[in-house]
């Protein structure tokens, strides 16, 4: 297990105007450094983002974290980002992000899974935690959003990631926490980590 704090790790810009938002990547597929099947990135969107470009043959996973309500316009279709559900976004055409009026100081937080078109669909979640819980095996990742968790003998803070690479996530306790999970279906992990 790896702990990771987003924000510390260096930042992209997102989109073409450098005071739309910025984006840390928080993992990425460790089996091919040079070419990755999948990463997850935190995503600050701060106002408008009127070009995001994607790499041809991938698929974008997001889901809402915090922050002003966004909308993700895809060509023709527009989604509102909410926290209860991911958005999948498979077109290569560039992308709008649009925030809602409403809350303008306040940057939009959300997670982003970029993947190989062939690759096997990743999927993205929000959960409550409440003591304890053990997640299923094809978790990779959880990003605490709000709340305590102890992690195995580890205390996440909020805003930090936990890493789950080779191993099955241990259970975790929380008197309260809201999690985003990140999990690969059929991955296989040895049991017993």
């Amino acid at each position: 297990m790896k702990i990771v704090t987003p924000q510390s790790l260096p930042r992209e810009r997102l989109g073409t105007d450098l005071r739309s938002g910025s984006v840390h990547e928080i993992w990425r597929d460790p089996d091919d450094e040079v070419d990755p099947r999948w990463s997850l990135s935190l995503v600050d969107v701060k106002r408008n983002v009127k070009s995001l470009h994607r790499p041809e043959g991938t698929v974008d996973h997001w889901l809402g974290i915090s922050g002003p309500q966004l909308r993700l316009v895809d060509g023709t279709r527009q989604e509102k980002v909410r926290a209860d559900h991911q958005i999948v976004v498979e077109s290569t055409t560039p992308l709008l992000l649009l925030r809602s009026s409403i809350g303008r100081a306040k940057s939009t937080r959300l997670l982003r899974v970029t993947r190989k078109s062939e690759m096997q669909p990743i999927i993205l979640g929000r959960v409550f935690v409440s003591d304890p819980v053990e997640f299923d095996p094809d978790v990779r990742a959880i990003y605490l959003i709000s709340g305590r968790l102890r992690v195995a003998d580890t205390d996440l803070a909020e805003g930090e990631a936990a890493i789950f690479d080779d191993t099955v996530p241990p259970v975790m306790h929380s008197d309260g926490a809201f999690v985003a999970t990140m999990a690969i279906p059929c991955v296989e992990v040895p049991q017993g980590s």
